[in-house]
């Protein structure tokens, strides 16, 4: 999946949508494993803050962690057919879940 970022107009080309980057700084793409491809499923805007580092240091990882919206994106109620995917799944969701 490739993107063309256009600074100027600070606008990025994601799936031959234009999005601006003022009203928006994360973009959901689902369906990445499907044969008539990803699609975009929905934008947000999350507001730029300082961010306690998730445990392994990942910056995605500690912003979903402090945005529920995102981390239920995530359905890490699912299972998943490759066993590998599947068993990294719990690792993956308690670094990224939100604090209670």
């Amino acid at each position: 999946m490739a993107m063309e970022f256009d600074y100027d107009a600070a606008t990025v080309k994601i799936l031959n949508r234009r999005i601006s980057l003022r009203d928006t700084n994360i973009v959901l793409v689902d369906f990445v494993d499907n044969p008539s491809g990803p699609q975009i499923v929905g934008y947000r805007w999350v507001a730029p803050q300082s961010i306690e580092p998730a445990p392994s240091g990942d910056p995605i990882a500690a912003i979903v962690k402090r945005t529920p919206v995102l981390f239920d994106y995530l359905r890490c109620d699912l299972s998943l057919p490759d066993p590998l995917a599947q068993a990294m799944m719990p690792i993956i969701c308690s670094e990224m879940r939100p604090k209670e």
